[in-house]
């Protein structure tokens, strides 16, 4: 079967699936769902009293195997455990909307210059930039995209965000939502989620912005190069919690939960006793500095010139504004400050809280909440899309 582009995913699930067709009507209730490897996390929010309100959440730990890379490896295991969640959330008799994220390992995301081409040639152009830069089967996919415009001395130039996923990854996930009882209204590449929980939906001076965003997981991480309302580039990045875990055990001489107990209470913190973690996790902190660097002096040599006339337009640097932490292993005590003071660029934690409110007679753990920022994003672009 041909190449094929859909909307967010959302035209594929329902003409190829026959889903129903929630995605054309306002949503006011939605569910993001970001499925990982070594756990499944979801969010419900609400659409009330002129705001969007967060109405519960879950997570279930995954056995190692039940996901690998992406692709359910364990079926029935991990269909148990997405019913227990979605169980404890959904009120009986509701059929809210569903965004899925579709996994990183599976996906690809760039953002393509347009600006010398007319509209008509933008199809050819885009499926040309799959089937040479893009290691996905192009035959085996499905592509969305974005079209994004921008001025250069008061003419418009176009480019586009190019999501690509693997077909059979989107037919996986769709079955597995649809084998609890429920129908997929998005799916959709888990980084621009991220993006849209962890920056203000009605402020656009973050525009003006180069960012660079750290999603740092237990099991996967990435790295989102994103400004003026594009995302650039994702990237895999080595460092993980489980990552981190198997080092200091190794090192150290000690079982796996008596490392990532060391992680989560010393982590690179030089006020704690244990000086032993600091020195491994400091070593592994290189790495990702390393990364950072990179992005930098390619942003400087290669997407100036793809971008040329952003830098006037809408702010479009080529040099790194900020640093944005988040992810189920970004709770590292002193991450924040060993990057803020080798890198010399500003560090902050993220907060995917800050678009949205907790409804007052809910609970959340504000210590997790990093761990949640894609599923947040995914049901906010149900609502507020």
């Amino acid at each position: 079967m041909p190449l094929q582009s859909c909307f967010r995913f959302s035209q594929l699930v329902a003409a190829q699936f026959q889903n129903n067709m929630s995605f054309l009507i306002p949503t006011r209730k939605a569910i993001g769902l970001d499925i990982g490897d070594s756990s499944i996390r979801a969010i419900s929010l609400v659409e009330k009293h002129g705001g969007v309100f967060l109405s519960d959440y879950a997570m279930k730990a995954l056995d190692e195997g039940y996901i690998k890379y992406g692709v359910v490896e364990k079926k029935d295991e991990v269909r148990a455990a997405l019913a227990e969640i979605l169980d404890t959330i959904i009120v009986k008799g509701d059929l809210p909307s569903f965004a899925v994220a579709l996994p990183e390992s599976r996906t690809f995301t760039k953002f393509i210059d347009l600006s010398d081409i007319g509209e008509a040639d933008f199809q050819t152009r885009i499926v040309d930039e799959i089937r040479s830069n893009i290691p996905i089967d192009v035959e085996n996919s499905y592509y969305d995209y974005q079209i994004v415009l921008y001025k250069d001395q008061n003419i418009l130039h176009r480019g586009a965000l190019l999501a690509v996923a693997d077909k059979d990854i989107v037919a996986e996930y769709i079955s597995l939502i649809e084998s609890v009882g429920y129908n997929v209204t998005n799916l959709e590449v888990g980084a621009p989620a991220l993006i849209r929980s962890i920056f203000p939906l009605n402020d656009e001076t973050h525009y003006q912005q180069l960012n660079v965003v750290l999603d740092i997981g237990e099991s996967r991480s990435i790295l989102i190069a994103y400004r003026g309302g594009v995302i650039l580039f994702v990237l895999s990045i080595p460092i993980t919690g489980k990552g981190m875990d198997k080092v200091i055990a190794e090192t150290l001489d000690m079982p796996i939960a008596d490392a990532r107990k060391a992680r989560k209470r010393f982590g690179l913190n030089p006020n704690k006793a244990n000086s032993h973690v600091r020195a491994i996790l400091l070593q592994e902190t290189e790495d990702l500095k390393k990364r950072i660097e990179q992005v930098q002096d390619f942003v400087r040599q290669h997407l100036q010139k793809q971008t040329k006339g952003m830098a006037d337009a809408v702010g479009f640097k080529t040099i790194i504004d900020k640093i944005l932490i988040t992810g189920s292993a970004s709770d590292l005590p002193g991450l924040k400050d060993v990057l803020d003071e080798a890198m010399d660029i500003e560090v902050a934690i993220a907060d995917p809280l800050m678009n949205i409110f907790i409804e007052k007679n809910k609970t959340f753990p504000v210590k997790d909440v990093g761990s949640y920022s894609a599923a947040i994003g995914l049901a906010l672009g149900l609502i507020k899309k």
